[in-house]
């Protein structure tokens, strides 16, 4: 009886629930695989959210062990023990986003005697895992640079048009958005901080050193962070 390890994977907690490429789902399709060939299944390894970016496949199972995730850490186990004969993917993007760990996880999966078995392509093995290597690792990785030089874009537009590139807006100021739509139109001086700054704008006048900023604006003015304390130092 041939032996499978299930590999699934996302890249953000939200692709984990959704209904096409979640865990539960990749699980799914490759146990209803496992079923209808008749091969035992040896382990699960899931991924939930955790980028893929690596070079160094030991670096990457070491911070994701960090954060709970023991997907890499026991594959690299089960390379050595030779305990298993097919890793089941998705697809090539699953396991890597970036070349280098893309080829170094099938090369040692063939190279201890064992098989790919892609639901999106098929069968990897001796005869045609470097053309898999190939194309399979060009595209993880191409995915995810096109998706960063998306995101840089994005961010160099909302900054062009004066908008803050992430959720936070500068203490100072307030984001002001479109009433029907809710698109982020600009931000503005919030008035209502005015008291603070103006405030701070006097301590600094006066010498008081940036050590006692926060004691002496909690002190003198009441000003912090809302919880009825003071800012921390800094």
């Amino acid at each position: 009886m041939q032996r499978a390890i299930i590999w699934c994977a996302v890249s953000t907690q939200a692709q984990a629930d959704d209904e096409k490429d979640s865990l539960p789902k990749q699980e799914a399709d490759a146990r209803a695989l496992c079923e209808r060939e008749g091969w035992q299944i040896v382990d699960v390894l899931q991924v939930p959210g955790h980028s893929r970016r690596y070079v160094d496949i030991h670096e990457a199972a070491r911070d994701m062990l960090a954060a709970g995730i023991d997907a890499f850490d026991k594959l690299l186990k089960h390379w050595d023990k030779q305990d298993f004969d097919i890793l089941i993917i998705r697809d090539g993007s699953r396991f890597a986003r970036t070349q280098a760990l893309h080829a170094y996880v099938v090369e040692r999966t063939i190279g201890i005697g064992a098989r790919l078995y892609s639901l999106a392509d098929g069968w990897i093995n001796d005869t045609n895992y470097r053309m898999f290597i190939a194309m399979g690792g060009y595209s993880a990785a191409g995915e995810i640079d096109n998706l960063t030089k998306r995101r840089e874009m994005g961010f160099d537009a909302r900054a062009r048009r004066g908008l803050p590139v992430n959720s936070k807006v500068i203490r100072s100021h307030k984001l002001i958005r479109d009433e029907q739509s809710g698109r982020a139109l600009r931000i503005e001086f919030d008035e209502t901080t005015r008291p603070e700054w103006d405030h701070l704008a006097t301590l600094i006048l006066e010498g008081v050193s940036w050590r006692q900023m926060e004691k002496q604006m909690y002190a003198r003015y009441g000003h912090g962070p809302g919880t009825g304390e003071r800012y921390q130092y800094n």
